[in-house]
């Protein structure tokens, strides 16, 4: 910048101010690092978090796995939720009550995956040699799946489900050595289909409808169900009357019967929530008036537990603090760029309530 002699400016200001130019320069390029600082704190937060997340998750599974019953007194796996019917999921979870369509690949049922034929059987047959099952039946398929031992590997729970969630699977397992369809699987039949005896029954079956076509609910299966133990003067019903039924079925069974059978036989949290409808407890047993219950809507499904890609459901943890351990992680330096555990956009632990919170 140059100025007029007549103005007597000294050398050094003029020196000063000709810099200025750099300086903004520099402020330009300090912005430019401050704003990839931020981007890979960012990235490296979400990471972390993501992490973090499935840490938790991991740990609140062992925790369901040794207090089976902690899910149904604490609003979670056992919580009612909305109307009667099935949740509307891809087939591998819950989800929130509803009305919709039941059977493999859809609604109402365990998480499975990852699991095909050959690596359900092998975990099973090592189970069943180890702890000198022999043989199993969809009862215990469905105790292992639902309302497993203490220790369970979780691996098992999950092919206890695949089972039954795929009784044409266990059929063609359980028979591949004696044709007559009795529901009992030994533990050399798990073992031939492990190494590979069954490769041609990997993929997954379709869901069962009714005869008009339309999806099968909780609410149809259970109806057909109800009128049709009313009819034959059924009692009590169990998993392995069910596989019977759907798998093997007296002449003269109506089609709509069989496939609601094979509907809540391969929906294991369905049957639960009818078979506890009176009792609690999970224990397979169900009194045939609980399909009657079902049938007119006052039975609910639980809530439900998010698959490993969605959003997974902590119990037992607030929900604020979820809330913001999300926040944190899509966005670590707030609304007004503070980075911190209290700061301004942070995350924030909830208050512990004290007595003046209930004045």
């Amino acid at each position: 910048m140059n100025f007029p002699s007549g103005l007597g400016i000294s050398q050094p200001i003029q020196q000063t101010l000709g810099s200025l130019g750099g300086v903004s320069g520099m402020a330009s390029q300090i912005e430019s690092s401050m704003q990839q600082v931020q981007s890979q704190v960012e990235q490296a937060v979400s990471s972390l978090m993501q992490g973090y997340m499935s840490q938790i998750q991991s740990l609140m599974q062992q925790l369901e796995s040794a207090f089976p019953n902690t899910g149904e007194q604490a609003g979670g796996a056992g919580a009612p939720t909305g109307g009667a019917g099935l949740p509307n999921t891809a087939g591998t979870g819950e989800g929130v009550a509803g009305n919709g369509a039941i059977g493999a690949g859809g609604v109402g049922q365990i998480d499975t995956s990852g699991m095909t034929t050959q690596s359900a059987a092998g975990a099973l047959s090592a189970y069943m040699q180890q702890n000198g099952v022999d043989p199993i039946t969809p009862n215990q398929l469905y105790q292992l799946a639902v309302n497993p031992p203490p220790g369970t590997p979780p691996d098992v729970s999950k092919a206890a489900a695949f089972m039954l969630q795929n009784p044409d699977v266990f059929q063609a397992i359980e028979t591949h050595d004696d044709p007559s369809t009795d529901g009992k699987a030994g533990i050399g039949d798990m073992q031939w289909a492990a190494q590979g005896g069954l490769d041609s029954m990997q993929s997954a079956q379709s869901a069962p409808t009714m005869s008009d076509g339309s999806p099968m609910t909780m609410q149809s299966a259970a109806g057909a169900l109800s009128a049709y133990f009313q009819q034959q003067g059924t009692q009590t019903v169990d998993p392995n009357a069910m596989y019977q039924l759907a798998m093997n079925p007296p002449a003269g069974t109506p089609p709509d019967v069989q496939n609601a059978a094979k509907a809540l036989l391969s929906s294991p949290e369905a049957y639960k929530a009818i078979e506890t409808a009176d009792v609690a407890g999970a224990d397979g047993l169900s009194a045939a008036s609980n399909f009657g219950k079902a049938a007119q809507g006052e039975v609910q499904m639980p809530a439900s537990t998010a698959t490993a890609s969605e959003s997974p459901v902590l119990e037992g943890f607030h929900p604020q603090m979820l809330m913001n351990m999300q926040g944190l992680a899509m966005n670590p330096f707030g609304s007004t760029g503070g980075f911190g555990m209290g700061g301004m956009g942070g995350m924030q632990m909830p208050k512990a309530q004290d007595d003046d919170d209930n004045v």
